[in-house]
């Protein structure tokens, strides 16, 4: 009998984070869209905050057949001031992660998903400010919702979030670091992080005993010739863009944010498109087999891994199912190699807020319309469902 390669506690889902899809609130993001930095406000987004919105959104993760669904808390709603804890947000909080286990659906809640209070920003923001008030909000929220979340990640992404914003400035802050200050600020920027996520970790841990992961958005680098050059090259930046930060941190499981690999031809790094020829409405290159190589990197780490985003800029819906079925054969190859993958999240349930793209990349299985909120459950997103089916 041919051995199944997808067990069946796999976790099926789908994935979003809180200002995406809740839209606008007291923190550095709504004052950068209120400046330009986005082509769109954020205003309510998807609505998802509206608890009536968010059970019909259940309600189709349900018709998906998901039994995992990962989502953010916002900071700022939590803790609208240094110290203040707002009990009815942590309420509404618990309300729909309990929604989400009433309807058979496992939780993975990320701490930090970009965002910051305006008030940390004013302190200092990442650079400067004292990291207290962060652990002051992990740890009322851990001890909160310590029986309703399954997973925890401590923070999303980090690494992009100091170049987005702090080294090319076309995210808050807005910093623009050049190229005799990049190394240090960078450095320093990135041991903030580390040591905001193992406080976080010990905090997590010792509150609610279960499983904690980084979240970091893994790049495949590749040459594009197997000339030695190009292959060193890839090699280094492999080390320093995705090995140091599982290295220096602690974790239970990796969640694994992919979209892209990254071509090196001699010292000249190709465009993102690759050389592929199916590109996403970004200009990203779809290019399953990369995810493949990535995965096979991860396996000398011994951790169970999840796919923590996984997902196409396809507003006209004629890639997502071929990029689904192909990411998801992609992960089924790593895994009969052996690697440790206990879980896929699609990215993103809903058509949400993309930063500074603002409205115009879609990303969901389910079609948003933002003047009305109307929702429509996409073509691909059935196929996603028929795989998941296929699985038990």
């Amino acid at each position: 009998m041919k051995k199944k390669i997808i067990p069946s506690n796999f976790l099926w889902g789908s994935a979003t984070s809180a200002h995406q899809v809740e839209g606008g609130t007291l923190n550095d993001w709504t004052k950068w869209e209120q400046k330009g930095g986005s082509k769109h406000l954020s205003g309510k987004a998807c609505n998802h905050w509206n608890f009536q919105q968010f059970k019909e959104d259940v309600e189709r993760m349900q018709i998906l057949g998901l039994n995992a669904y990962r989502m953010s808390l916002e900071w700022s709603r939590i803790m609208p001031e240094p110290k203040v804890i707002d009990q009815a947000v942590l309420d509404q909080y618990r309300q729909m992660l309990m929604t989400l286990q009433l309807a058979g659906i496992h939780t993975m809640v990320t701490l930090h998903h970009f965002t910051n209070p305006i008030w940390f920003v004013e302190m200092g923001n990442w650079s400067k400010a004292s990291l207290a008030p962060f652990y002051t909000y992990v740890d009322a929220v851990t001890k909160a919702l310590a029986e309703d979340v399954d997973y925890w990640n401590t923070l999303n992404e980090p690494l992009i979030l100091v170049f987005m914003g702090y080294i090319i400035g076309q995210w808050p802050p807005g910093k623009r670091e050049e190229s005799v200050s990049f190394s240090n600020y960078y450095l320093h920027l990135r041991e903030r992080f580390v040591e905001a996520h193992d406080e976080a970790y010990k905090i997590v841990k010792e509150n609610t005993g279960r499983p904690v992961g980084l979240v970091h958005n893994f790049t495949s680098f590749e040459a594009a010739h197997d000339r030695a050059i190009e292959l060193a090259i890839a090699e280094k930046r492999d080390q320093v863009d995705n090995r140091w930060i599982i290295e220096h941190t602690r974790n239970d499981f990796l969640g694994v944010n992919f979209y892209m690999r990254q071509l090196f031809d001699d010292l000249r790094l190709l465009p993102i498109s690759g050389f592929g020829k199916r590109v996403s409405d970004f200009g990203w290159e779809i290019n399953p087999q990369s995810l493949t190589k990535v995965l096979l990197g991860l396996k000398q780490y011994n951790l169970p891994i999840y796919i923590t985003e996984n997902g196409v800029a396809d507003a006209a819906d004629h890639l997502r199912a071929d990029f689904i079925r192909d990411h998801i054969q992609a992960l089924q190859l790593a895994m009969q190699a052996g690697v440790d993958v206990r879980g896929y999240f699609h990215w993103s349930l809903l058509d949400n807020f993309e930063w500074s793209e603002g409205y115009t990349k879609r990303f969901g299985l389910v079609e948003v319309n933002f003047e009305t909120q109307e929702r429509i459950i996409r073509p691909s997103a059935y196929v996603y469902r028929d795989i998941i089916q296929a699985s038990h």
